[in-house]
């Protein structure tokens, strides 16, 4: 869905409210938010319209975000610079890959992540062993303190 359809900037505004809740209210934020660069993926992304809602308020709060969009359609990963466009103190580094090989996909990374997104029914696109697989391979790039899954 394009960024500038209705029914998406709706949908976008109404995640930016979630996350925007919960940075402020959870206290596992709270030790990621004394970084002041945050490490974010989101993992089988699509158009990473809940990635790029995250930024947008880890972006306002001034810290500098560096987003890893993963998805094995490229046309779709595309579609998140139209999201962020105007976001400052923001790198998106987009990335092809199955999200069962993300360990594979990110082997060359030097940074960890601080926080790993797997947003709504992207679940439902793996089975009960491929969804562990994902989890296995999206904890092998976490760090290990400040870090939510």
């Amino acid at each position: 869905m394009k960024s500038s359809d209705p029914e998406a900037i709706k949908r976008f505004n109404g995640i930016k409210e979630v996350f925007s809740y919960l940075v402020s209210t959870h206290d596992y934020f709270s030790d990621i938010l004394r970084n002041e660069e945050i490490n974010v993926i989101d993992i089988a992304a699509g158009t990473s319209i809940a990635g790029a809602a995250l930024v947008n308020i880890l972006s306002g709060m001034g810290k500098k975000v560096n987003l890893v969009v993963t998805d094995p359609r490229s046309k779709d990963l595309d579609l998140v610079h139209e999201r962020l466009k105007g976001v400052s103190r923001v790198h998106v580094e987009t990335i092809v890959c199955d999200a069962t090989t993300l360990h594979k996909c990110l082997s060359s990374r030097k940074e960890g992540l601080h926080i790993a997104l797997l947003w709504c029914y992207s679940t439902s696109h793996f089975n009960p062993w491929s969804l562990v697989r994902l989890f296995c391979s999206a904890y092998t790039q976490i760090i290990y303190t400040n870090t939510t899954f």
